[in-house]
């Protein structure tokens, strides 16, 4: 049996197995979570506990969700004009338009 090179093996976007090579001493790769083990001094994890809570405020903001609702909307809103254009382009397939015209529309959006 042909000896295997030891990877990362952690899920991708792709939803594939990732195939980079392992940090040393660890089981997974640089982008996976392989090289840090969080704050170890006592100095180490105050600073990071009080970056948490300066997140955290920032995060339970009212502006904060604000924003996020302003972005959900316009994402409701392209995906209805993307909707509509498919709509669109279904229609002109069905009318047999060209698919240089429908390129054209395509395009325009």
């Amino acid at each position: 049996m042909r000896f295997r090179k030891p990877t990362c093996g952690a899920k991708t976007r792709r939803g594939t197995r990732c195939l980079c090579k392992p940090v040393p001493g660890s089981k997974r790769c640089k982008f996976h979570g392989g090289a840090s083990t969080g704050p170890q001094t006592p100095e180490g994890k105050e600073v990071a506990r009080a970056n948490l809570s300066k997140a955290s405020a920032v995060i339970n903001s009212p502006l904060h969700a604000e924003t996020r609702r302003a972005r959900s909307v316009k994402g409701w809103e392209t995906r209805r004009k993307r909707a509509k254009q498919a709509r669109v382009m279904a229609a002109a397939r069905a009318m047999g338009f060209s698919a240089y015209l429908i390129s054209i529309l395509e395009r325009t959006g």
